[in-house]
């Protein structure tokens, strides 16, 4: 009987995950260690070349939160806040949150699209193509001026990296930077 229940469970969860990605149009997936580094490292130069020590960062798909704690740890002064539509991968972010002193993380179980990009001071996304067009123009009609957006990857056609550090990989990553 348990090992029913069981099945039934990682059927659900499984389920839940493919009818997200299917919603979504992209899986949860994590970000590589060298996109991670190189993040940490340009928000310290943003930060410390703007004297901006503390600041808004709104991660656009957090999936299962990896980069969303990161930031978090590294940057306590900052307030983060992780949008991640998709139920399983939301959940485990609560429950990793709730065992870790991450008081400066916000959760937030909705889609980004509705949300005003105008109070955050960096945008992060690993998102694909398509994503990237409508975060292109949310952030062309509601961000600031001085704003940053980081992508990891997915250029936004319409815009201009003021940087792009190549990774390194396999995948030809790259993290693209851009500013209102």
């Amino acid at each position: 009987m348990l090992d029913l229940i069981i099945l039934i469970f990682l059927i659900i969860v499984i389920g839940l995950i493919a009818l997200y990605s299917v919603i979504t149009g992209i899986s949860p997936m994590p970000s590589s260690t060298k996109a991670k580094a190189a993040l940490l490292k340009e928000i310290q130069t943003i930060v410390e070349k703007n004297n901006k020590p503390h600041f808004t960062l709104y991660e656009l798909g957090a999936g299962w939160g990896g980069t969303a704690f990161m930031l978090a740890k590294h940057f306590p002064q900052a307030t983060i806040i992780a949008f991640e539509l998709s139920p399983i991968p939301y959940l485990y972010m609560v429950c990793l949150k709730r065992l870790g002193k991450y008081n400066n993380l916000r959760l937030k179980r909705e889609n980004f699209l509705t949300h005003n990009f105008s109070k955050a001071d960096i945008l992060y996304s690993y998102l694909f193509r398509k994503a990237m067009k409508k975060i292109t123009k949310k952030f062309q009609e509601e961000s600031p001026q001085g704003q940053f957006l980081i992508s990891n990857s997915f250029a936004c056609d319409a815009l201009n990296p003021i940087k792009k550090i190549h990774l390194g990989s396999f995948l030809s990553q790259e993290l693209l930077i851009y500013v209102k």
